[in-house]
């Protein structure tokens, strides 16, 4: 099982190594980034599926301690239902620099449950790029 998540761990530091991250918002507290090239949808045209994955960071002004763990940047995996409006994290990986650079602070692995996209937010603007509203 150790081995499976530091496989997972490299495959997340990998990607955001090679990431071509286009800025999408921004606000004081951080600016959040998504690779296109990592989106992939399924099912878009049809009435079965309607699901969308991308990867995202999240770079944050300043730097943030919280439970005792100091970062500056998060990259994540979402999942979205672009029928529905529902979003769900599949993993995420903290980083103790800007821009997922730095030592790896925490990496989650376990896909969260479904919930609505929240209106105005910048799971919203996540949401639309992933699903080919924008």
């Amino acid at each position: 099982m150790r081995k499976v998540i530091f496989v997972a761990l490299l495959a997340v530091i990998s990607d955001s190594v090679m990431a071509e991250w286009v800025q999408v918002g921004s606000n004081t507290a951080f600016t959040s980034y998504t690779d296109p090239s990592s989106i992939r949808r399924e099912g878009i045209k049809t009435m079965e599926g309607s699901k969308a994955k991308m990867v995202s960071l999240m770079d944050y002004t300043t730097v943030i301690t919280r439970a005792g763990k100091t970062y500056a940047s998060i990259i994540a995996q979402h999942e979205f239902d672009c029928r529905q409006e529902q979003v769900r994290m599949l993993y995420s990986s903290i980083y103790s620099g800007h821009m997922g650079t730095g030592a790896v602070v925490e990496g989650k692995f376990l896909p969260e449950n479904w919930r609505s996209v929240p209106t105005r937010s910048i799971e919203e603007v996540l949401w639309k790029v992933a699903c080919g509203k924008i």
